[in-house]
């Protein structure tokens, strides 16, 4: 069983190279791209568009026409997730990118899990994760719908929240030495659960395997599984089990072949642009929200230390996918995944860039990380494979109970255009179609912005706070220029004292680095928390390049605040500390415009000598929580 976790340096290099010699398509040059040229903003659809295209009773011109305005799409064009989107969806698509060739489309492709009704052939059943299972306590026959185990309580029926779904479940034959054989599991559907008696019904001979008599008697593990996406479904979604390196059944290695097919020269997919991967974690926790049970990485039907050392290898797997696609595509396809959570996109080497699904995190309607967002983001545009590729979707906010819910649309386009990010909007805001926001055009323009003549600028509204720093605990005196920090255990962890004279808000810079001996090229997590609100946290990446990252924490109270800087690099760099008080502003010159983002929690006014060079009105005044795009000429 060993093996499971392992893969020959002679398996690596045909893993990794042997598509090498495919013909992957790519008929219009990366560079020729609208969305890659210059000017801003930069602006795309998103998933909004598929529902008219999956219709086949609205023409294609008609179509084409109603989603033509911004400079590209992400699409769902395969049934991976949601079933028909590979008819007459896909067939618009197509269509729409070689009628359009300088507009970017990208395949929205599900990096978690998928319909195994979609090509099931294809994925061996160790390619899954399940759950720690149970035992069936006699032989089962062909026939037989309903089996009595061992413990029913680790199956679930009818759950999920957005759609209702059964488990769907491995039988898993048992040898005389009762060794589980998953060369020949089944899966089946689990109809219903019948505790008092022991048993379970199911459904037998599903997607694509067949029923056999087990002598011996067989093992049943539920798929761990993802709630389908349409709400008038009840196929959950499996996921696969990325932790799994095995040449020859690892998902990382079939899924990439399975793509990279697509893609080739004469197939459906070749003339896209390349693939935005929708929940590709970094990591998957030993645990899911659906039961207490445990997930079985190793398969052995136990949850032990194998487990807890699979569950560590899952990156490695991920990282096996992006990889094989990178070396096979070059870059000449661009690949872009999730990067909206510290557990999720790390391989900063291999993809072009992250989408933002909820900006600057899920859960933070009022924005509090907002410089959480902008680290991010900058961060993987300085350093992401070119050509360079972020997305931030702004969706319909949360409820927020403090602040105008068009001030928060407006900063979230805000830091799009401070980052360089690509907008993609999905809702209509004010009854608005998504390309008529405000922002996106100016007399028909879209690109009326022009190019930016400076990168972000920070102001910092003058507070007459003062602002002490105390020694850390363990004791490290961060005065210093230059700091070294060591892990100790899964973290470096230090608490900070920041005493001010009076409330102020107060903003945090320092040039970042990290590495780590093991893997050179992996980025970490810098996190510091206020100790009194574990929710107002501010993050960034760090790696081996020197990084300026910047936190702010808005209205921190008169007196001893402790920050708590936390890491899971082995080694950091901490370099010219900076603790400001004020209330900080952002902003960006455009050839034509000028963006000033006020994250603050307070209107701020900004004085006369506010860029003397520009003409806008002064004093120039900007509501809490919002930002505003004027139209100037700067030059």
């Amino acid at each position: 069983m060993e093996r499971f976790f392992q893969i020959t340096n002679k398996y690596r290099r045909l893993a990794l190279f042997g598509w090498c010699m495919t013909s992957i398509a790519n008929a219009q040059p990366l560079e020729k791209l609208n969305i890659l040229q210059s000017d801003y903003p930069k602006a795309i659809y998103f998933r909004y568009v598929e529902g008219s295209a999956a219709n086949p009773n609205i023409p294609y011109e008609r179509w084409e026409k109603r989603w033509s305005k911004l400079d590209g799409m992400i699409v769902k064009a395969l049934d991976e997730e949601v079933p028909g989107r590979s008819d007459e969806a896909q067939r618009k698509f197509v269509k729409y990118k070689q009628r359009n060739p300088q507009k970017l489309m990208l395949l929205h492709f599900n990096g978690n899990a998928r319909d195994p009704n979609y090509r099931p052939s294809d994925y061996p059943a160790r390619a899954w994760t399940y759950f720690v299972g149970t035992y069936s306590q006699q032989p089962l026959a062909r026939n037989t719908q309903t089996i009595r185990v061992d413990d029913t309580d680790v199956f679930r029926v009818n759950h999920g929240k957005r759609a209702k779904y059964n488990d769907d479940v491995a039988i898993v034959p048992l040898t005389e030495n009762k060794e589980l054989n998953w060369a020949q599991a089944e899966q089946v559907q689990l109809l219903s659960i019948n505790p008092v008696q022991s048993t379970i019904t199911v459904k037998r001979s599903q997607y694509g395997t067949k029923a056999r008599d087990y002598k011996n008697g067989v093992y049943l593990a539920p798929h761990v599984a993802q709630a389908p996406y349409k709400k008038s479904s009840t196929q959950s979604l499996w996921r696969y089990n990325f932790a799994n390196l095995d040449a020859k059944e690892a998902p990382s290695l079939i899924l990439a072949n399975e793509l990279l097919s697509l893609f080739k020269s004469g197939q459906a997919l070749e003339s896209f642009d390349g693939i935005a991967f929708d929940v590709l974690a970094d990591s998957r926790g030993r645990k899911h929200h659906s039961r207490q049970t445990p997930i079985d990485y190793h398969l052995d039907g136990k949850f032990n230390q194998l487990d807890i050392n699979a569950q560590s290898q899952y990156r490695l797997g991920v990282k096996q996918l992006l990889q094989k696609l990178r070396h096979s595509f070059g870059d000449n396809k661009i690949l872009i995944a999730d990067g909206n959570q510290l557990s999720q996109q790390r391989e900063i080497t291999l993809l072009n860039g992250i989408e933002s699904e909820e900006w600057p995190n899920y859960g933070d309607p009022d924005l509090n990380q907002w410089s959480t967002g902008i680290n991010r983001h900058r961060y993987w545009t300085q350093f992401s494979r070119t050509p360079s590729l972020n997305v931030i979707k702004i969706g319909l906010p949360n409820p927020s109970q403090n602040y105008n819910q068009e001030g928060i649309r407006k900063l979230k386009v805000a830091a799009a255009l401070l980052t360089d990010a690509v907008i993609s909007p999905a809702y209509k805001s004010n009854g608005k179609a998504l390309h008529k926001w405000p922002e996106l055009h100016s007399n028909g323009h879209y690109d009326w912005l022009g190019k930016p003549i400076t990168t972000m600028k920070y102001y910092i509204v003058e507070s007459k706070a003062r602002v002490l720093i105390s020694e850390s605990k363990p004791r490290i005196d961060f005065t210093k220029p230059s700091i070294l920090l060591k892990r100790k255990g899964r973290s470096i962890k230090h608490s900070i004292d920041i005493e001010l004279t009076e409330s102020s808000g107060v903003v945090i810079s320092a040039e970042v680095m990290s590495h780590s001996t093991l893997a050179k090229d992996r980025i970490s997590y810098l996190t510091l928390t206020r100790q009194e609100d574990i929710k107002l946290k501010a993050s960034s990446w760090t790696g081996s390049s020197p990084f300026i990252a910047r936190f702010y924490f808005d209205n921190l109270p008169k007196g001893t605040t402790t920050l708590i800087l936390e890491s899971d690099a082995e080694y950091l760099t901490i370099k010219n500390l900076k603790i400001t008080p004020g209330a900080e502003i952002a902003y960006r010159l455009f050839d034509n415009g000028i963006i000033i983002a006020n994250p603050t929690a307070s209107a701020q006014t900004l004085p006369d000598n506010f860029l003397p060079e520009t003409k806008i009105p002064r004093p120039l005044r900007i509501a809490k929580k919002s930002a505003t795009l004027i139209k100037v000429k700067s030059r």
